[in-house]
C-alpha cells in the first residue's frame, strides 16, 4: 500500500500538457513541404526527455498531443519552432492537464510519436 501511495504522489509531480493544433483549410497540401521539419521538432522534444502521445486528426483539420515534460518551456519552444505555427498553417495552443492515470510511460511507449 505504501508503494501505491508513493507511486501516486510521484504522478502528482509530473507535468502533462495538452497541445492543440487547429489547421487551416487545405492543410493536407500545405503541410507536405514542412512535414519533415514538423516531425524534427517533435523529435527534439522527445530528445529533451518528453513523452508524447497523439497526432493528426483525419481529415487533416488539426492535431492533439498529450505531452509529459518537466518544463513547460519545452512546449513553448516546440510551438515557436514548429513550421506549421510559424507559417500560419496552424493555430497552436496548450494547457496543463492532470490525467487520472499513473502508467503514462507504458502508454507512451505503445502509442507515442515515433
Amino acid at each position: 500500500m505504501i508503494t501505491n501511495q508513493i507511486k501516486y504522489s510521484f504522478a502528482l509531480y509530473q507535468k502533462y500538457f495538452l497541445v492543440s493544433q487547429q489547421y487551416i483549410q487545405d492543410m493536407y497540401y500545405h503541410r507536405i513541404p514542412l512535414r519533415q521539419e514538423h516531425e524534427k521538432q517533435l523529435q527534439k522534444l522527445i530528445s529533451k526527455g518528453a513523452q508524447i502521445i497523439g497526432g493528426g486528426q483525419f481529415p487533416y483539420n488539426g492535431a492533439y498531443y498529450i505531452i509529459n515534460t518537466e518544463d513547460d518551456n519545452n512546449i513553448k519552444t516546440f510551438i515557436n519552432n514548429d513550421p506549421y505555427t510559424q507559417n500560419n498553417l496552424a493555430k497552436t495552443t496548450y494547457e496543463q492537464i492532470y490525467p487520472l492515470i499513473d502508467n503514462f510511460d507504458q502508454l507512451s511507449q505503445l502509442y507515442s510519436f515515433k
